[in-house]
């Protein structure tokens, strides 16, 4: 329910699919190797990474596996996976400093100036917004491989606009509202008077088949390698 009433997908589209539904064109694929990798080795991994709600609106997810055994020695086979989900969105310090941007916040900034495949590059890159103001050049660009050099010349315009005045970040560009309300519930909504605005930027991911729902009393079983682990109607953690 709890995950229902988090990422707004039913039940019915939930069980027996795995969680790479909830990523998105700004998810850190880093992360997503991160979490493949702990999957492939039978390791925990606590990460934050961006998801996106069926409604298409982005979200902090914090993402915490963690390998279940055949016995307690922990050397023996990885039978499943426990995967506990939470919403933090709301919890993270609402700065509207770019420097504190995350590499999926840089990617989303330059999405909405127009470089989509720019920001595909970067957040491949794992360009945070530190990387961005103190590290990003021309020849951090092409290296990273922005080739076409107007692209590469526009893109430091607006870097060195925001070192300028962080304030202009998104200046001249239409954000459609300045709310973040969390979908588990109706009554709060939350103000964020123009920070973090990306929040409202809406990115549906790419659609995905269904799949056949599943009766599993576990998170994921040790065969799946995908970029994240499966997950049933347990699989989130309380708000």
């Amino acid at each position: 329910d709890q995950f229902e009433r988090m990422k707004l997908y039913p039940k019915e589209e939930i069980i027996g699919r795995n969680c790479r539904f909830l990523q998105g064109p700004h998810s850190n694929p880093n992360t997503i190797k991160a979490i493949r990798a702990a999957v492939d080795n039978g390791q925990p991994l606590d990460v934050e990474i961006l998801n996106y709600r069926k409604d298409g609106v982005p979200f902090m997810n914090c993402f915490l596996i963690l390998p279940i055994h055949k016995s307690a020695n922990p050397k023996k086979m990885v039978t499943h996976f426990l995967a506990i989900q939470k919403d933090v969105t709301l919890l993270r310090p609402w700065e509207s400093n770019p420097r504190d941007w995350s590499p999926s916040e840089v990617s989303m900034w330059l999405d909405k100036w127009g470089f989509t495949n720019e920001a595909k590059l970067l957040l491949t890159a794992n360009v945070d917004g530190k990387i961005l103001l103190t590290k990003v050049n021309d020849a951090f660009l092409l290296n990273a491989g922005v080739s076409k050099m107007k692209s590469r010349r526009a893109i430091l315009e607006h870097i060195a606009q925001v070192k300028k005045d962080s304030s202009l970040a998104y200046a001249g560009k239409s954000i459609e509202g300045s709310t973040y309300r969390a979908p588990s519930t109706d009554a709060t909504a939350v103000d964020l008077s123009g920070a973090r605005v990306w929040w409202n930027i809406k990115k549906k991911p790419a659609a995905r088949p269904a799949a056949s729902s599943s009766s599993s009393s576990s998170s994921s079983s040790n065969a799946n390698t995908d970029d994240e682990v499966d997950i049933n109607s347990d699989a989130s953690g309380d708000d």
